[in-house]
Protein backbone atom coordinates (compact mmCIF):
# COMPACT_ATOMS: atom_id res chain seq x y z
CA UNK A 1 0.00 0.00 0.00
CA UNK A 2 2.96 2.24 0.56
CA UNK A 3 2.96 3.01 -3.70
CA UNK A 4 -0.40 4.26 -3.29
CA UNK A 5 0.90 7.71 -2.86
CA UNK A 6 2.78 7.73 -6.27
CA UNK A 7 -0.45 5.60 -8.44
CA UNK A 8 -2.80 8.52 -7.22
CA UNK A 9 -0.72 10.65 -8.62
CA UNK A 10 0.14 8.72 -11.39
CA UNK A 11 -3.79 8.24 -12.15
CA UNK A 12 -4.73 11.73 -12.45
CA UNK A 13 -2.08 12.42 -15.41
CA UNK A 14 -2.99 9.00 -16.97
CA UNK A 15 -6.49 9.76 -17.26
CA UNK A 16 -6.36 13.46 -17.11
CA UNK A 17 -4.76 12.89 -20.90
CA UNK A 18 -6.61 9.90 -22.05
CA UNK A 19 -9.16 11.80 -23.53
CA UNK A 20 -7.14 14.57 -24.61
CA UNK A 21 -4.89 12.23 -26.72
CA UNK A 22 -7.65 10.36 -28.34
CA UNK A 23 -8.95 13.46 -30.14
CA UNK A 24 -5.95 13.50 -31.79
CA UNK A 25 -5.24 11.83 -35.35
CA UNK A 26 -1.97 12.84 -36.77
CA UNK A 27 1.52 11.71 -35.61
CA UNK A 28 2.78 15.46 -34.75
CA UNK A 29 -0.03 16.38 -32.90
CA UNK A 30 0.31 13.14 -30.87
CA UNK A 31 4.55 14.22 -30.35
CA UNK A 32 3.32 17.77 -29.34
CA UNK A 33 0.87 15.25 -26.76
CA UNK A 34 4.06 13.35 -25.56
CA UNK A 35 6.28 16.03 -25.48
CA UNK A 36 4.18 18.46 -22.79
CA UNK A 37 3.30 14.99 -20.83
CA UNK A 38 7.15 14.58 -20.24
CA UNK A 39 7.39 18.20 -19.37
CA UNK A 40 4.27 17.51 -16.96
CA UNK A 41 5.86 14.81 -15.55
CA UNK A 42 9.39 16.45 -15.14
CA UNK A 43 7.78 18.85 -13.07
CA UNK A 44 5.80 16.35 -11.18
CA UNK A 45 8.79 14.47 -10.55
CA UNK A 46 10.81 17.81 -9.51
CA UNK A 47 7.97 18.69 -7.19
CA UNK A 48 7.37 15.36 -5.61
CA UNK A 49 10.87 14.12 -5.89
CA UNK A 50 10.78 11.19 -6.60
CA UNK A 51 10.86 8.73 -9.84
CA UNK A 52 7.80 6.78 -9.37
CA UNK A 53 5.66 8.39 -12.12
CA UNK A 54 7.81 7.64 -15.22
CA UNK A 55 6.56 4.25 -15.37
CA UNK A 56 2.87 5.95 -15.76
CA UNK A 57 5.14 7.86 -18.69
CA UNK A 58 6.16 5.07 -20.22
CA UNK A 59 2.78 3.58 -20.09
CA UNK A 60 0.86 5.95 -21.70
CA UNK A 61 3.91 6.40 -24.45
CA UNK A 62 3.49 2.50 -25.20
CA UNK A 63 -0.39 3.12 -25.68
CA UNK A 64 0.15 5.36 -28.78
CA UNK A 65 2.93 4.22 -30.47
CA UNK A 66 3.20 0.63 -29.76
CA UNK A 67 0.13 -0.38 -32.27
CA UNK A 68 1.84 1.54 -35.18
CA UNK A 69 5.54 0.17 -34.29
CA UNK A 70 4.09 -3.23 -34.65
CA UNK A 71 2.14 -2.49 -37.70
CA UNK A 72 4.81 -1.26 -39.60
CA UNK A 73 7.84 -3.07 -38.35
CA UNK A 74 8.61 -6.67 -40.01
CA UNK A 75 11.12 -7.41 -37.16
CA UNK A 76 8.73 -7.22 -34.77
CA UNK A 77 8.05 -10.85 -34.79
CA UNK A 78 11.37 -12.01 -35.43
CA UNK A 79 12.64 -10.47 -32.31
CA UNK A 80 9.52 -10.19 -30.04
CA UNK A 81 11.17 -13.22 -28.27
CA UNK A 82 14.49 -11.92 -27.35
CA UNK A 83 12.40 -8.44 -26.06
CA UNK A 84 10.80 -10.10 -24.25
CA UNK A 85 13.51 -12.22 -22.29
CA UNK A 86 15.78 -8.80 -21.69
CA UNK A 87 12.49 -7.16 -20.72
CA UNK A 88 12.04 -10.12 -18.04
CA UNK A 89 15.46 -9.89 -17.26
CA UNK A 90 15.43 -6.17 -16.66
CA UNK A 91 12.12 -6.71 -14.15
CA UNK A 92 14.25 -9.14 -12.72
CA UNK A 93 16.63 -5.97 -11.21
CA UNK A 94 16.23 -4.66 -7.81
CA UNK A 95 19.46 -4.78 -6.18
CA UNK A 96 22.90 -4.22 -7.43
CA UNK A 97 24.44 -7.70 -7.17
CA UNK A 98 24.87 -10.92 -8.87
CA UNK A 99 23.43 -10.69 -12.46
CA UNK A 100 22.91 -7.14 -12.24
CA UNK A 101 26.53 -6.43 -10.99
CA UNK A 102 26.87 -3.44 -13.53
CA UNK A 103 23.51 -1.96 -12.66
CA UNK A 104 25.27 -0.14 -9.30
CA UNK A 105 24.50 3.59 -10.68
CA UNK A 106 21.33 2.70 -12.05
CA UNK A 107 17.30 3.23 -9.83
CA UNK A 108 15.86 -0.11 -10.66
CA UNK A 109 12.81 1.80 -11.21
CA UNK A 110 14.61 2.61 -14.71
CA UNK A 111 15.41 -0.75 -15.35
CA UNK A 112 12.02 -2.55 -14.16
CA UNK A 113 10.38 0.68 -16.48
CA UNK A 114 11.96 -0.36 -19.54
CA UNK A 115 11.59 -3.72 -18.58
CA UNK A 116 8.17 -3.61 -18.62
CA UNK A 117 7.98 -2.15 -21.72
CA UNK A 118 9.86 -4.33 -23.30
CA UNK A 119 8.04 -6.99 -22.19
CA UNK A 120 4.51 -5.84 -22.67
CA UNK A 121 5.51 -5.13 -26.30
CA UNK A 122 7.06 -8.31 -27.18
CA UNK A 123 3.40 -9.46 -25.90
CA UNK A 124 1.44 -7.12 -27.83
CA UNK A 125 -1.70 -7.83 -29.62
CA UNK A 126 -1.30 -11.47 -28.22
CA UNK A 127 -4.35 -12.99 -29.64
CA UNK A 128 -6.17 -16.13 -26.99
CA UNK A 129 -8.84 -18.10 -27.54
CA UNK A 130 -11.16 -20.27 -26.23
CA UNK A 131 -10.17 -21.38 -22.50
CA UNK A 132 -6.75 -19.05 -22.20
CA UNK A 133 -8.66 -16.24 -23.14
CA UNK A 134 -11.40 -16.77 -19.84
CA UNK A 135 -8.68 -17.33 -17.85
CA UNK A 136 -6.36 -13.99 -19.16
CA UNK A 137 -9.78 -12.24 -18.00
CA UNK A 138 -10.47 -13.76 -14.39
CA UNK A 139 -6.76 -12.73 -13.66
CA UNK A 140 -7.16 -9.61 -15.33
CA UNK A 141 -9.97 -8.42 -13.47
CA UNK A 142 -9.04 -10.35 -10.00
CA UNK A 143 -5.49 -9.02 -10.07
CA UNK A 144 -5.93 -5.09 -8.70
CA UNK A 145 -8.29 -6.26 -6.32
CA UNK A 146 -5.68 -8.67 -4.73
CA UNK A 147 -3.71 -5.79 -4.68
CA UNK A 148 -5.93 -3.80 -2.67
CA UNK A 149 -6.47 -6.35 -0.04
CA UNK A 150 -3.62 -8.91 -0.09
CA UNK A 151 -1.96 -6.95 2.60
CA UNK A 152 -4.71 -6.50 5.22
CA UNK A 153 -5.81 -10.33 4.64
CA UNK A 154 -2.09 -11.29 5.30
CA UNK A 155 -1.79 -8.91 8.19
CA UNK A 156 -5.31 -10.10 10.04
CA UNK A 157 -6.51 -13.34 9.21
CA UNK A 158 -3.20 -15.17 7.70
CA UNK A 159 -1.67 -13.62 10.83
CA UNK A 160 -3.76 -15.14 12.84
CA UNK A 161 -4.38 -18.32 11.70
CA UNK A 162 -0.40 -18.66 11.42
CA UNK A 163 -0.38 -18.47 15.13
CA UNK A 164 -3.17 -20.67 15.99
CA UNK A 165 -1.62 -23.57 14.03
CA UNK A 166 1.63 -22.93 15.61
CA UNK A 167 0.25 -23.23 18.95
CA UNK A 168 -1.60 -26.05 18.30
CA UNK A 169 1.22 -27.90 16.31
CA UNK A 170 -0.39 -28.37 12.99
CA UNK A 171 1.15 -30.39 10.39
CA UNK A 172 2.07 -29.25 6.82
CA UNK A 173 0.49 -25.61 8.26
CA UNK A 174 2.19 -23.61 5.68
CA UNK A 175 0.43 -24.75 2.67
CA UNK A 176 -3.03 -24.87 4.54
CA UNK A 177 -2.26 -21.54 5.23
CA UNK A 178 -1.23 -20.23 1.80
CA UNK A 179 -4.78 -22.22 0.40
CA UNK A 180 -6.82 -20.24 2.62
CA UNK A 181 -5.24 -17.01 2.08
CA UNK A 182 -5.71 -17.45 -1.71
CA UNK A 183 -9.36 -18.66 -0.62
CA UNK A 184 -10.44 -15.84 1.36
CA UNK A 185 -8.89 -13.53 -1.19
CA UNK A 186 -10.58 -14.21 -3.85
CA UNK A 187 -13.98 -14.48 -1.97
CA UNK A 188 -13.00 -10.52 -0.97
CA UNK A 189 -12.23 -10.02 -4.15
CA UNK A 190 -15.47 -10.93 -5.98
CA UNK A 191 -17.34 -7.83 -4.67
CA UNK A 192 -14.98 -5.15 -5.84
CA UNK A 193 -14.52 -7.01 -9.27
CA UNK A 194 -18.48 -6.28 -9.38
CA UNK A 195 -18.01 -3.25 -8.71
CA UNK A 196 -14.89 -2.57 -10.76
CA UNK A 197 -17.13 -3.80 -13.44
CA UNK A 198 -19.94 -1.61 -13.37
CA UNK A 199 -17.43 1.90 -13.26
CA UNK A 200 -15.64 0.83 -15.99
CA UNK A 201 -18.80 0.13 -18.21
CA UNK A 202 -20.07 3.40 -17.08
CA UNK A 203 -16.77 4.98 -17.89
CA UNK A 204 -16.20 3.74 -21.27
CA UNK A 205 -20.44 4.79 -21.97
CA UNK A 206 -19.48 8.30 -20.83
CA UNK A 207 -16.00 8.48 -23.10
CA UNK A 208 -18.10 7.50 -25.85
CA UNK A 209 -20.64 10.66 -25.25
CA UNK A 210 -17.39 12.78 -24.78
CA UNK A 211 -15.23 11.91 -27.75
CA UNK A 212 -18.04 12.10 -30.16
Amino acid sequence: MWTMHNEFLGSFVVFGLALWILNFNSRKKELRVIILYFLLIIFMIVIYNNIWLLPFVAGITCAIYFPEIEKNNSLYKAFKFVLGGIGLYLLGHYQSCGAYLYFKNINYIYSNTVGSCLLIFSLYNLRLSGFKSKIAVVLGKISFPLYLIHVLIICSFSSSLYIYMISNNYPHYFILIILFTLLISVIISYPLILINDVWIKSLNKLIIKLVK
